[in-house]
């Protein structure tokens, strides 16, 4: 009897023991909990390691005055980002905070000396209590306007007026980033002079009552009543800038130039980035494109009894309403026509080309086949253009695609006539093409 008393007791100060333990547990707990929402109501600052342009002393106090811009002040010390900088305690003073479309950010401020961007001294010998930061482009103080180059060595804009100059952006005119009372700029240059009578055309061009002017010099010889601003290459505006187009009744003109034997009547551009065409020609960059084809027709719609005679003639039996025709110097002809994919597996983006000689006996024995959905090293997802043969040279010719990403590369498809006649499928080949499209404003 006395044993199980004593087992009793036993069992009994080990629950005990541990209801004690976890009560000790919960309470920990609860005081971690309270700490940790002690110092977020204090708003402590998260030091971070940055370099600094001068010393490497790194605060951590929480008694840092904000100043904005991840500035702040303690004592006799200026910080960036917690670690001080070689600034003047007394006369530092935070003015803005910049964010470019490309998501930069530029933290600018000043002291009696020097004005800093991201904790940096960026720009000496201006007047820093007249100091202003216009935009990306620019900056100024009351004694001139300068190109923002973030850098020490300032170029100024001799003609800008600093009392008037302002940021234009966002402006309804492509390209306008700023003005003053006497002119508009783009990117430190003058594109206009305001004056009575001025009127601005975008893509650097404008006229008055007397001349046609780009980048605010006379274009001669242009006519003043048709002269028109009709677009620019490019996805974005900086890819345009240099390549606005422009044409009167007389001309065509790119960058306030004429471009030799474009058509003004017809001169439009094309669903392809960077390409224009008039009944004669193609143009990239204002350059004709050479093509040694006779004459293209594009995307056709054939009569009934057409359609059955080419149908017949296709090196696959096949009915479409839309054809590409093509005639080579020689005679021969190039067919380009979609597949119809009912009941297809395959990619839904594949168009066939057939090749036939100047008597329409077709050349090949099976069809070239331009996928653009897998094709090519890029491996990025397009589409057949209505028209996808561009240029014949030396027995290739250029055919493409409209890709689905133009940002992220370009391929290019060549077809090779020789090989067409003897082995179809390698008929076809395919190089790439990588570039930068994000915004290079």
């Amino acid at each position: 009897m006395f044993d199980i008393k004593i087992l009793f007791h036993k069992k009994t100060l080990i629950v005990l023991s541990l209801l004690a333990l976890a009560i000790f547990i919960v309470l920990l707990f609860l005081l971690f909990n309270i700490k940790t929402k002690n110092n977020k109501d204090l708003n402590l600052p998260v030091t971070k390691n940055i370099q600094s342009t001068s010393s490497a002393e790194i605060i951590t106090s929480s008694t840092l005055q904000d100043l904005g811009g991840d500035y702040s002040k303690n004592n006799d010390s200026v910080y960036y980002r917690g670690t001080k900088i070689d600034a003047d305690f007394n006369t530092f003073y935070f003015i803005t905070s910049n964010v470019t479309k490309s998501y930069d950010v530029f933290n600018v401020a000043a002291d009696k000396n020097s004005v800093f961007v991201n904790g940096s001294i960026e720009f000496k010998n201006l007047d820093t209590p007249s100091f202003e930061w216009v935009n990306t482009n620019y900056v100024k103080d009351k004694f001139g306007v300068y190109i923002n180059s973030l850098s020490t060595d300032l170029k100024k804009i001799v003609e800008a007026d600093p009392a008037t100059f302002v940021d234009a952006r966002p402006s309804p005119i492509t390209v306008l980033d700023a003005e003053d009372k006497n002119y508009l700029y783009f990117s430190g240059e003058i594109i206009m002079k305001k004056e009575a009578g001025m009127k601005y055309l975008d893509y650097f061009y404008s006229k008055n009552n007397v001349s046609v002017f780009y980048k605010n010099k006379i274009i001669i010889g242009a006519d003043l009543s048709t002269f028109k601003s009709i677009g620019a290459d490019g996805v974005f505006v900086m890819d345009a800038i240099e390549r606005g187009y422009a044409k009167d009744k007389k001309h065509v003109y790119m960058n306030g130039k004429v471009i030799i034997g474009a058509d003004p009547a017809t001169f439009v551009s094309t669903d392809r980035v960077n390409y224009w065409k008039d009944k004669n020609n193609q143009y990239l960059f204002g350059e004709k494109i050479k093509n040694d084809f006779v004459s293209c027709a594009t995307s056709t719609v054939l009569t009934a009894e057409e359609r059955n005679f080419w149908s017949k003639k296709l090196s696959i039996n096949i009915e479409k309403s839309k054809f590409e025709f093509c005639n080579l110097p020689d005679g021969s002809k190039l067919v380009g026509y979609q597949k119809v994919f009912s009941t297809s597996t395959e990619s839904p983006q594949i168009k066939l080309y057939d090749w036939f000689d100047k008597n329409n006996k077709l050349i090949n024995n099976e069809p070239a086949k331009l996928d653009c959905w897998s094709s090519g090293p890029s491996q990025i997802p397009g589409s057949v253009l209505d028209q996808s043969i561009d240029t014949l040279d030396n027995q290739k010719v250029k055919v493409d695609c409209a890709l689905w990403d133009a940002c992220s590369g370009k391929t290019i498809y060549l077809l090779d006539l020789i090989k067409m006649s003897v082995s179809p499928k390698e008929a076809i080949t395919s190089t790439s093409e990588y570039y930068d499209c994000g915004y290079r404003g």
